[in-house]
């Protein structure tokens, strides 16, 4: 499958003004910085997978109905000078904002809004694995945490959905959160939000 372009999908603007919006101002520092290692991202090979467009400007951001396996819409996120706190905080705030304006016909029988974090785990974080450390001071703990749960922190920023146990408060603070607090709540969040299988 081609890789994914930012002029492929006529929805382009729309996703980029929300996003642009939506939550805070990108640091705009960091490239010219010597010690801040450089951003690296793997590439999108399809509208279904994250990652660097084929025109390298753009994170290719899937939109996904439940368990439905082609994406309902491809978003398009400008790529970041840094990936600080302040992204993050983008990002979760961007998310909520595509599942408050995208419409569902019914969450019960498709399930919700998803995107693919497996994507965005491998062609946005592992590769800037450095470069995390060096912009955020994150330890080993907490790198691990990212690439195993940043979509339950993104997904639910403020922990409205584990009664508080993991937002970002302590997600990437908190070196002693047990695995399987991480674990429990996801299993919670699949057995609330996802249907078995799809209904036709």
């Amino acid at each position: 499958m081609a890789r994914y372009s930012s002029s492929s999908h006529v929805s382009f603007n729309r996703w980029l003004q929300l996003w642009d919006e939506t939550g805070p101002t990108l640091t705009q520092r960091g490239t010219d910085d010597p010690n801040v290692p450089p951003l690296n991202f793997g590439a999108s090979h399809g509208d279904g997978e994250c990652g660097l467009s084929n025109d390298g400007v753009y994170i290719i951001f899937p939109i996904f109905l439940g368990l439905y396996a082609a994406p309902v819409d491809v978003a398009m996120i400008p790529l970041p000078c840094v990936i600080d706190m302040v992204f993050f905080r983008k990002m979760a705030a961007f998310i909520a904002k595509i599942k408050e304006v995208t419409r569902i016909p019914s969450v019960a029988k498709h399930g919700p809004i998803t995107w693919d974090y497996d994507g965005f785990i491998n062609n946005v974080l592992l590769g800037n694995t450095d470069h995390l450390r060096h912009v955020n001071g994150f330890n080993d703990v907490i790198i691990e945490r990212l690439i195993q749960h940043v979509d339950l922190v993104l997904n639910d920023w403020n922990g409205e959905h584990s009664n508080g146990r993991i937002s970002h408060t302590n997600f990437f603070t908190d070196n002693n959160i047990d695995n399987e607090v991480f674990l429990q709540h996801r299993k919670n969040r699949n057995e609330l939000f996802l249907p078995t299988r799809p209904s036709d």
